[in-house]
């Protein structure tokens, strides 16, 4: 039934484009895709070395909010930034999910932000 649907769909519905359609913000996902990437990298190395203060945790965590500070200023200074959709998006795929063992154990995951 969904095929017959997106059949339908796809042959009756007229093809156009928003107006207000702007441009990749291609500055914004260099800055903000790496930031949370290595944001979670820091955090799992705190599990791995048990400690916020080792360097192995520092380091990322410090890189990834200054690359968030930098998309924080370059999203208020242009025109067109990443939507808040597009960051919810970006951020709800990059939040750690609990893992089975950590379910059985009843340990809560850590949020990005």
């Amino acid at each position: 039934m969904c095929v017959v649907a997106i059949a339908l769909a796809w042959r009756t519905m007229p093809t156009r484009t928003s107006p207000s359609a702007g441009r990749l913000d291609v500055l914004g996902l260099l800055l903000l895709s790496p930031a949370c990437a290595v944001v979670v990298f820091g955090l799992t190395e705190a599990g791995k070395y048990g400690s916020f203060g080792d360097r192995h945790v520092v380091i990322p965590l410090a890189i990834g909010f200054v690359l968030l500070a930098a998309f924080s200023i370059h999203a208020l200074r242009t025109e067109n930034p990443m939507g808040f959709a597009a960051v919810s998006v970006l951020l709800a795929v990059l939040m750690p999910a609990r893992s089975p063992q950590q379910h059985s154990k009843g340990e809560a995951s850590v949020p990005i932000l």
